[in-house]
């Protein structure tokens, strides 16, 4: 399995950490938090892609750990199973800015 795909460690408390994430994803193109619950450590983003305007839903969850949290996110496409690799696309992109971003 790709590295960039399998769960990663976030040093911050869930709480702390959702709220972090849902800003930054805030802040990226083509991105778009639909809700979040820093409670129970989950957040459901979009990503609509700029040509033909197709939405991929993106979960990720914070688990808790010993210190901090860990991070585990999955990516599908609403509209067809033939994503283009779109999915796996929008794990990376996530998982780069966050493992970057919330230290």
């Amino acid at each position: 399995m790709d590295p960039a795909l399998k769960p990663f460690h976030c040093p911050l408390e869930r709480a702390d950490a959702v709220c972090r994430a849902v800003d930054l994803i805030r802040g990226q193109p083509h991105w778009h938090v639909v809700g979040f619950d820093s409670v129970h450590g989950s957040i459901h983003a979009v990503h609509v892609s700029l040509i033909w305007r197709f939405v991929d839903d993106v979960k990720l969850h914070f688990d808790r750990a010993d210190q901090g949290c860990v991070v585990n996110a999955q990516s599908k496409s609403r509209f067809t199973f033939l994503t283009l690799g779109r999915n796996t696309r929008n794990l990376r992109a996530i998982g780069k800015l966050l493992r970057a971003q919330l230290r």
